[in-house]
């Protein structure tokens, strides 16, 4: 092998490796529906789904399983469901509220479609944003 056919070798296999696929899912249909036509539309388990807070108190979303095993958070607007220092929401509170953002975690990242609120580790792992 020469020095051409090996550099191109090397530099095939470190892109190759550092290359991320998401799964052709797209999740932007998804914003402006209800949150649970969104649960339909994405097969959320909501029987161990969670509730999305942020700040602590200020419900902004559920969050679940989905079919194919994807986890996925359905986000609606501040203020969408009232705060409680109790933290007691019950899932179908969201129900009829309309879905602002999607995000997505897929093995090599997330996936994300309209307005979420990412951690740190879950935008430095965000492989696309469908606009």
């Amino acid at each position: 092998m020469n020095a051409v056919s090996a550099s191109v070798a090397l530099i095939l296999l470190l892109t190759g490796c550092a290359y991320r696929s998401t799964p052709k899912i797209d999740d932007a249909p998804l914003v402006g529906m209800t949150v649970a036509d969104a649960i339909k539309a994405t097969g959320m388990k909501t029987d161990t789904a969670r509730i999305i807070e942020e700040p602590p108190g200020v419900p902004r979303g559920v969050s679940g399983e989905a079919s194919g095993g994807s986890f996925v958070e359905l986000y609606v607007r501040r203020g969408a469901v009232p705060m409680s220092t109790k933290r007691d929401w019950e899932i179908s509170a969201f129900f009829d509220q309309s879905v602002i953002g999607v995000a997505r975690e897929f093995e090599s990242g997330w996936a994300i479609s309209g307005e979420v609120m990412l951690t740190r580790a879950q935008a430095a792992a965000t492989t696309k944003k469908n606009e």
